[in-house]
């Protein structure tokens, strides 16, 4: 069956749906955000009056839940961070303290819920409560110290970051060099090879390219996962028709991997073959859903998106 784009009439959903997204932004982006992360507190309470305000209407919020749900745990996940950012404006006790919000609004609470799972975790590693001050403290510099991350890890991290960075300013060259640097840094890791390649291919260094996914095949040692780790490369760059073609392989070299099939949902998705592109997600999120639950959120919220933010689809005429 064919089908036709339809616009879509504004929803009373929408406004939830910017919150939502606004959220969504500020919690991906909190290392360095400052003082603005302190705006995540009060679209937190925003978001939770309106979801209520909507339900309280009957109105059907499953998408938007799934997207609450997604941003509830990521949030939990990154409380330290969170925590971390908000000392720029005194503190999140020193915030609360302005506001006396309720306990069901556990956002405003993270700090005591940061505390109660460390010393979850002393308990467990048998340090029980009331050891001496000093202990601890020593304790901490020890973990400090076995924690501390690797020098290599720190420079290619940054790289990365600033070569996504240049691609999305449309600066693939200085990608590309960034990557090089990566490769020389840690040259036994498979993918700063596979991403110099897709970045040589979309330059138009085919030799180069060649040369870095032949490299990036051989230390991944699996065609399956090369191809799909190669896709998800591709989508980042919006190479959707290369990304299409490499998950597509991947799939069928490996029907029962969710991550194939959420890279062929991206790169459908890029293409605009949008039911292609929801069947893709769907199969990602019921393959990952009892194997890895990190994939799982991350193709359910995906899915969840893309079904929100598009167009009605309805038949064709015939």
């Amino acid at each position: 069956m064919k089908f036709v784009v339809r616009e879509t009439p504004q929803t009373p959903a929408d406004a939830l749906r910017g919150l939502l997204t606004e959220a969504e932004k500020l919690t991906a982006n909190l290392p360095g955000a400052g003082a603005s992360a302190a705006r995540l507190l009060t679209l937190l309470d925003e978001i939770d009056t309106e979801y209520r305000r909507l339900k309280g209407l009957g109105i059907n919020l499953r998408p938007e839940e799934t997207r609450l749900e997604s941003l509830y745990a990521s949030l939990r996940r990154r409380k330290a961070r969170f925590l971390a950012e908000l000392r720029a404006v005194g503190g999140l006790a020193a915030l609360r303290a302005q506001r006396a919000p309720s306990r069901e609004a556990w956002w405003w609470f993270l700090d005591e819920e940061l505390a109660q799972e460390r010393r979850r975790r002393l308990k467990r590693l048998g340090l029980l409560a009331g050891i001496a001050a000093v202990v601890l403290i020593t304790a901490g510099v020890i973990m400090y110290l076995i924690a501390r991350p690797d020098p290599v890890v720190l420079a290619t991290s940054r790289n990365l970051n600033r070569a996504q960075d240049s691609i999305l300013q449309g600066k693939p060259a200085e990608a590309l060099r960034l990557m090089e640097e990566n490769v020389r840094l840690d040259p036994q890791n498979p993918e700063w090879y596979i991403r110099l390649g897709v970045l040589a291919e979309i330059t138009g260094d085919a030799a180069k390219a060649q040369e870095a996914f032949a490299r990036g095949q051989d230390l991944t040692g699996d065609e399956a996962a090369f191809l799909t780790e190669r896709a998800q490369y591709y989508n980042e760059v919006n190479a959707f028709e290369r990304a299409l073609a490499d998950a597509g392989q991947a799939v069928r070299l490996r029907p029962d991997s969710a991550m194939a099939h959420l890279m062929l949902g991206r790169a459908l998705a890029g293409l605009r073959r949008y039911p292609e592109a929801i069947a893709a997600y769907e199969q990602a999120v019921a393959l990952a859903e009892k194997t890895d639950q990190t994939l799982y959120v991350m193709a359910k919220v995906e899915l969840g998106y893309l079904l929100q933010s598009l167009p009605a689809l309805t038949p064709a005429a015939p």
